[in-house]
């Protein structure tokens, strides 16, 4: 990011968070002042850790992800901007427990005895028999996510937000938000925590269902408890690199933080396309 020397008026390079930092071309110290006043506060916050070279990288990684993706599209695209947003987000966790009963089979062998009408004689078969028995129990473990919570977030920041690591925060300070977007708190821990509830209950169902016993599993039902933690409020780094390809714009959502994580739609290549849909096919019509 970049920053004008109060002096000179040279763009300089800036980290978020820097307290103060000197001028390459003049040697003016700029102390890079809080805003309070602009800025709606949160409990903690996430810095950054990605610069723009390390943005762009990423992003320039996830052009080769894909297997329709353009062959060119690393070297044909030109990148157009690249934006650094803190996004709000409530820091939800606590504890569930799940009280679980299913039914669990165990298969054993039988010996029939039965009368082959063909060769007009008695004979012996095996079968396997299915011995149900209830079973229930109970299931703890915890929770801890991320939740977006602004009200109009585009799907990739949402996901970006959400699927952020919940550390590295440390206490606000508004220094990091200079040079940097930031949007307010729009939603309540509440309303945000809406967001979570389908993982929360893939995460429940994965727990209970590793109880199951036998050959065999049917009639799963539980109840869950949540325990909340108190929420907190933080401010989660997030880039957004866009680039053009072919006269068309894309856009490349970062985690602010190590980059793991790139979500955006890219461009496709049609010629790739045929072949994946010619592959599929014939796999289906081998199968």
């Amino acid at each position: 990011m970049e920053i004008e020397c109060s002096s000179c008026g040279a763009k300089l390079q800036y980290e978020p968070g820097t307290r103060t930092l000197q001028c390459e071309y003049c040697g003016n110290t700029i102390v890079i002042d809080s805003i309070e006043e602009t800025v709606e506060k949160a409990q903690y916050i996430k810095p950054f850790s990605l610069d723009e070279d390390a943005a762009v990288t990423a992003a320039r990684a996830f052009m080769t992800t894909g297997l329709t993706t353009p062959d060119n599209l690393v070297t044909a695209s030109r990148i157009t901007q690249v934006k650094f947003l803190y996004l709000p987000a409530w820091d939800c966790s606590g504890h569930y427990k799940a009280n679980w009963s299913a039914s669990f089979g165990y298969d054993r062998k039988e010996i029939e005895r039965y009368y082959n009408r063909g060769a007009k004689r008695w004979e012996t078969r095996t079968k396997t028999v299915t011995d149900w028995s209830p079973h229930s129990g109970i299931t703890e473990g915890t929770f801890r996510y991320f939740c977006p919570a602004g009200r109009h977030f585009p799907d990739d920041c949402a996901q970006t937000v959400f699927q952020s690591e919940p550390d590295g925060l440390t206490d606000f300070d508004s220094r990091y938000c200079a040079g940097v977007e930031i949007s307010p708190f729009e939603l309540k821990s509440g309303d945000a925590f809406e967001y979570a509830k389908p993982a929360l209950t893939n995460k429940v169902e994965m727990a209970v269902k590793n109880n199951k016993m036998g050959d065999h599993q049917k009639d799963w039902s539980w109840n869950t408890v949540l325990d909340f933690q108190t929420p907190r409020s933080v401010y989660v780094p997030v880039v957004q690199v866009s680039f053009d390809y072919q006269q068309h714009s894309y856009t490349v959502t970062i985690d602010g933080c190590d980059g793991a994580h790139c979500l955006g739609s890219l461009p496709s290549d049609k010629g790739k396309e045929e072949i994946e849909e010619t592959a599929v096919i014939e796999f289906y019509t081998f199968e």
